[in-house]
């Protein structure tokens, strides 16, 4: 049985909020673009949104007022973390997380180079949002998180264009996906996958994946079945292929080794979650690991 609930990251070092107080000044103090690069999404929403990421407890109760007129742009006050909301783009918030807590002051430039020109590069990666992605928004969606993972989820499509009415098959993000940001993000490391992700495997290596994974002291990056952290989740299995980043060093073992918990980040939030070893092995399907 699994039980769920939010932990305080505390994701912001220093040298973090430095930057972030500054490009949230550059944000106050410069004009309106015209026309936008994104048109759905003003300077002012845009700052807003990051000032609540990067340096909520600076807000005050009139700028998270300004913050909830905005469609969606209150997420970023609800949840601390890069969030997906309810579409598929759990793959690129993964990475987003992930990015946010190695190198918060990358991701930070990124987002505000994004915003600026719909161009970023993060290390060996290059994003260039298409016409399609900065004209729309998206249902449930922060306009920070909506561009950067968005643009993201694009550069790796071949067939499908990402908007506001980007379905599935749009927006999941197989493994090969995974493995070809974290590489590009991160070229001087190494990351490998675990398991296929059709599921052929023995319960022993589904087992030494996941205490593989457990073990590391680094970030490790699950492809699951959602049914293993929301009981009720809906759709065939297909539908259900969620991606979660395990928080290292939080992994609790019960004395026969049967149960686990352990703090891991999902929809926009740090949760800590108790499993039992068979209910991971049934709804895991691959582990990415840095080596």
């Amino acid at each position: 049985m699994n039980t769920m609930k939010p932990t305080d990251p505390s994701p912001e070092p220093l040298d973090a909020l430095v930057v972030g107080r500054k490009v949230l000044t550059y944000l106050a103090e410069s004009p309106e673009p015209s026309p936008r690069v994104w048109e759905c999404y003003s300077r002012e929403q845009v700052k807003l949104e990051m000032q609540a990421r990067f340096c909520r407890q600076e807000m005050s109760r009139e700028e998270a007022d300004r913050l909830r007129s905005y469609p969606y742009a209150g997420t970023t006050l609800s949840y601390p973390l890069p969030n997906q909301g309810i579409t598929e783009l759990c793959g690129p918030a993964a990475i987003a997380y992930d990015l946010m807590l190695t190198d918060p002051v990358a991701y930070i430039s990124a987002m505000l180079a994004l915003y600026e020109t719909g161009i970023c590069a993060v290390g060996d990666l290059y994003l260039q949002a298409s016409k399609g992605l900065r004209g729309s928004s998206r249902e449930g969606i922060s306009g920070i998180d909506w561009m950067f993972l968005g643009a993201m989820r694009e550069g790796r499509n071949m067939l499908f264009g990402v908007d506001g009415k980007a379905g599935p098959l749009a927006l999941f993000s197989p493994p090969k996906d995974m493995l070809y940001w974290l590489r590009s993000i991160y070229p001087h490391e190494r990351f490998v996958q675990r398991l296929s992700f059709v599921g052929w495997g023995s319960e022993r290596a589904y087992r030494r994946a996941i205490i593989e994974a457990l073990r590391k002291p680094t970030r490790s990056f699950l492809l699951i079945d959602s049914k293993l952290i929301k009981a009720d989740s809906k759709g065939n299995r297909i539908a259900r292929l969620h991606w979660i980043v395990i928080k290292p060093g939080t992994a609790v073992w019960s004395d026969d080794g049967e149960r686990v918990s352990f703090t891991y980040f999902t929809w926009g939030a740090e949760r800590v979650g108790r499993f039992r070893v068979k209910d991971l092995i049934k709804y895991l399907y691959v582990t990415i690991v840095r080596e």
